[in-house]
């Protein structure tokens, strides 16, 4: 961005959309919520700190905004967060050092919760059921597995559930939590239900067949679904039906009338799969309670970007709040 470009302090908010793999940054008008710059970097550097990666924005963007929120995927306690599947940390106070006065940081899936409302693109999983105005529950399969509840007048709650403990519903997902736990002992929804999950899957039904696999990335297992290679399309399957149970477990909790949303990395890039796997078959699957849940739309956000729209309403509220907008 040249100078001519650059945006003064009253005109502009700096949002943050930090996972463990990538870094996504919006610069946006603080009274419309238009983009008006985007940047993304790595945050896996091991020699990039919290601070620094704001400041690299910052430069890059030529500018100094009125208010700044930076949504982490990770717990955040206190004005600070740190990644739970990386080294970056945040801190509002450390922001205010170098200039960020008006800082918040939350929870990325806070962010993508803020993201979701009426207006949002979503396409239906399941036959299509119209939400009501209750509770809206926010899952998404990334690096990690978020959650994020939207109540009925709009606020936001942030939730660690991707961190709840995984139940199998079957006996061979019962195998796989056996293998997963002399793994790593807990055995959490994110263990399966993520980019990371994936290839925990693909590893462990291998071994289940006596396959012995080259190791993949997320993305291969994928493809290598897409082209039909039994193993990854049993991975897929499993995949799919362990994100529907344990998005019926979030509707049960939140009694989420205003339907379940799925977000995060993984699920837009396999919607075909997700519409035919067993996702609904397991959301539904709640024993007495099966009515309730059926009731329950569940969609598919396709909407580019959901937890940087959602910071730059979370930005343009904290403006609000501070009388600055």
């Amino acid at each position: 961005m040249s100078d001519s470009d650059s945006v003064n302090a009253g005109q502009s908010v700096l949002v943050a959309d930090v996972g463990g793999t990538n870094a996504r940054f919006a610069l946006a008008d603080a009274t419309t919520g238009a983009v008006i710059a985007r940047q993304d970097f790595r945050s896996a550097d091991p020699q990039l700190s919290g601070v620094g990666l704001i400041t690299q924005a910052l430069d890059a963007f030529g500018a100094q905004p009125a208010a700044c929120v930076v949504a982490v995927a990770g717990p955040v306690r206190d004005g600070r967060g740190k990644l739970t599947n990386g080294h970056l940390e945040f801190d509002a106070r450390e922001l205010a050092e170098i200039g960020l006065w008006s800082t918040r940081v939350i929870n990325d899936f806070e962010a993508v919760a803020y993201g979701v409302h009426a207006d949002t693109a979503v396409a239906p999983l399941g036959d299509l059921r119209e939400p009501t105005d209750g509770v809206r529950g926010v899952l998404g399969a990334g690096t990690g597995l978020g959650v994020g509840i939207v109540l009925p007048d709009g606020s936001v709650l942030p939730s660690e559930g991707g961190n709840a403990d995984f139940a199998p519903g079957n006996e061979r997902e019962a195998e796989v939590l056996g293998r997963l736990r002399a793994r790593y002992g807990v055995v959490r929804w994110e263990t399966l239900a993520s980019g990371p999950g994936l290839v925990n899957l693909y590893e462990v039904l291998a071994a289940m067949a006596g396959r012995d696999v080259e190791p993949l990335e997320p993305a291969d297992v994928v493809d290598q679904a897409r082209d039909g290679e039994p193993l990854a399309v049993e991975v897929i399957d499993m995949f799919c039906a362990v994100l529907g149970a344990c998005a019926g477990n979030l509707a049960l909790t939140l009694a989420a009338r205003g339907g379940i949303y799925l977000a995060g990395g993984i699920p837009p890039r396999i919607p075909e799969m997700l519409a035919s796997s067993r996702f609904r078959e397991r959301f539904e699957a709640r024993g007495p309670l099966t009515h309730f849940v059926a009731d329950i739309p569940t969609f598919l956000v396709t909407e580019p970007d959901p937890g940087l729209a959602g910071a730059i309403r979370c930005a343009q509220g904290l403006l609000t709040d501070l009388g600055l907008e």
